[in-house]
């Protein structure tokens, strides 16, 4: 990725290709999937509060991690991206706002 503008994921088809190509190849494979769902679980765990977290706010957490894990998965989250919504997951967005090139690059996605 060579500094191309954020609105370019929008339009660019052959970005957009590459990349829908390259998350299906690494999510067709079982062992990341099952790594994203341990990650999501592991970071929802950590997450929660050293004190007696409340059953709402233990429910709302886990539809987060389904809801990211779903994204992740089935492929809606790259098409959310690269449409100009720049989340790491579901309503996160990018920790340090980064977007385009940068955001592909950014230690926060590749933990992903």
């Amino acid at each position: 990725c060579q500094d191309a503008p954020a609105r370019r994921f929008a339009t660019d088809a052959w970005l957009q290709a590459y990349f829908h190509s390259a998350f299906d190849h690494i999510f067709a494979k079982e062992s990341v999937r099952a790594a994203v769902a341990w990650k999501l679980s592991v970071l929802a765990a950590s997450s929660s509060s050293s004190s007696a977290s409340s059953s709402e706010s233990s429910r709302r957490r886990d539809r987060f991690v389904n809801t990211t894990q779903n994204e992740l998965l089935n492929g809606d989250w790259i098409d959310i991206v690269l449409n100009g919504t720049w989340e790491v997951a579901v309503g996160v967005p990018h920790p340090r706002g980064l977007a385009g090139c940068g955001f592909w690059a950014s230690w926060e996605v590749a933990t992903l």
